[in-house]
């Protein structure tokens, strides 16, 4: 998947815009499976008035009940489970992203720390509002959150300018930061010139020529957080209606509060390249599910036999 991303990038020029459309081509890519998935859910609605009767038959015999449940969903060839599974066939293709990302990343930090040795002219590349893509879009360090309550509590947040120094999201990495970054000879070559006086004096002086700077505004993982409520909650709704078994309800009632603070902080704390490829995700799974209930309500309303 890395070398993926290199060769979109070597193409696209940006890594932003390359992590969008390696978004777009993942998700054309899982698109017959997602609808599979959300045809199931259909069917799953349809048969919701047998699955009443079934609730009010067996009201006195729980194991019965679900007996007699599971086996009208493997009559109809249903999976009870099926709303939870767009997030969980995520859940690979995130780790494997997120793995690629620090290899990029690793890649990324040997190209800034040798310009910095080479005294050459060195700007970390952005995307939109963000100045380091390779940075978080945050303007505080998630790490230093403490501190900065802390300080509003107490009132020097805004009285002394040091607070906001310490506690900044910075556009430039710290050296501690970059260690473990990509391959095991990726991580051998930083923690090298790491290591070099001139690279630690390169690098003080990078830092400084971005000094009162934030890398982002927490646009990024209000995006992510809001998207994956809506994607939660539609799929909870889609799921109700469909008279989801007892254990999916369960587990979709726990991706429901989980996924949302999750997602909230990995984006707040990784890189916005990662957070990129989760909003644009988010988004993309929203339109295409609103589209596709449209289009079944516009086939619901058809006569019978039209359009066949």
């Amino acid at each position: 998947m890395t070398a993926i991303i290199e060769w979109l990038h070597s193409i696209i020029g940006n890594y932003g815009w390359t992590v969008v459309v390696f978004t777009i081509l993942v998700k054309l890519i899982l698109l017959p499976l997602d609808i599979k998935q959300r045809r199931s859910m259909q069917k799953m609605q349809e048969l919701q008035p047998q699955i009443e009767k079934i609730n009010a038959k067996y009201k006195n015999d729980e194991q019965k009940k679900n007996e007699k449940t599971l086996e009208l969903y493997r009559t109809n060839k249903c999976n009870p489970l099926s709303g939870c599974l767009p997030l969980l066939i995520q859940m690979p293709i995130l780790f494997i992203l997120f793995a690629a990302l620090r290899a990029v990343a690793g890649n990324e930090a040997v190209r800034m720390l040798e310009a910095v040795r080479d005294g050459g002219a060195f700007q970390p590349e952005g995307w939109l509002w963000i100045r380091n893509i390779w940075q978080p879009d945050n303007f505080f360090q998630l790490g230093k959150i403490g501190t900065l309550l802390g300080a509003l509590f107490n009132g020097s947040l805004f009285t002394n300018p040091d607070i906001w120094h310490e506690v900044a999201q910075s556009v430039v990495p710290t050296a501690q930061s970059l260690m473990g970054l990509g391959s095991k000879e990726t991580q051998e070559t930083i923690k090298a010139l790491v290591e070099n006086q001139t690279v630690i004096d390169g690098l003080a002086t990078l830092t400084k020529s971005y000094s009162g700077m934030v890398n982002g505004y927490f646009i990024l993982p209000v995006l992510a957080f809001v998207s994956q409520i809506f994607m939660t909650k539609m799929t909870s709704a889609a799921n109700a209606a469909g008279g989801q078994a007892q254990q999916g309800q369960g587990m979709q009632k726990f991706m429901t509060y989980f996924f949302p603070i999750m997602t909230l902080w990995i984006c707040a704390s990784y890189n916005a390249a990662f957070a990129i490829y989760w909003v644009v995700s988010n988004v993309w799974s929203i339109a295409q599910y609103i589209i596709m209930d449209q289009l079944r309500k516009h086939k619901a309303k058809q006569p019978a036999g039209e359009g066949a």
